[in-house]
């Protein structure tokens, strides 16, 4: 019954350290932070029905030992758990919320960066164009070519 709790504890004390550090992570975007979040949500109903299995093994192994610290170590064991679970559990719902509205926004910004970037491809490709000519007629198409290229660049702008 001992190794049992201790597998528990064990087991849930690493699952809250690694909930807490995936949360925390600033730096993932956030299409991968919503996946975490899914996967840690179907994980955090497992290690509750796990924390009150620990409970139950727990509060058993305390009612029949004789050791007043034995006792308490259990049961502060048990609160220290029963407490991190509840404060991950609000971290998650949190920070679903943020990340929720922050999708929508890096959505946008990477269709903004698409469409900038294939701006820029266009504009190399056309200044990467040789200009050789031989009469006026050519040098005031190809003029004409840069004005409008110009005006591109100081008119379409994308919708933000």
């Amino acid at each position: 019954m001992r190794a049992a709790y201790l597998t528990d504890v064990e087991k849930i004390g690493t699952w809250l350290q690694d909930a807490e550090a995936k949360i925390q992570d600033r730096t993932l975007p956030p299409q991968t932070l919503i996946q975490f979040i899914q996967q840690l949500e179907g994980e955090l109903i497992d290690m509750k029905d796990k924390l009150a299995q620990m409970t139950r093994t727990g509060n058993e192994i305390s009612q029949h030992t004789e050791s007043n610290e034995e006792r308490a170590l259990i049961q502060s064991t048990i609160l220290s758990f029963t407490e991190q679970m509840q404060q991950i559990e609000m971290k998650l719902n949190e920070r679903k919320k943020e990340v929720t509205g922050c999708d929508d926004a890096w959505k946008h910004f990477l269709s903004l960066h698409a469409e900038v970037m294939k701006w820029v491809s266009e504009k190399r490709t056309f200044l990467s164009e040789p200009y050789d000519s031989n009469n006026l007629s050519d040098l005031r198409v190809k003029l004409n070519s840069y004005t409008n290229a110009v005006k591109t660049c100081t008119h379409s702008r994308p919708a933000v």
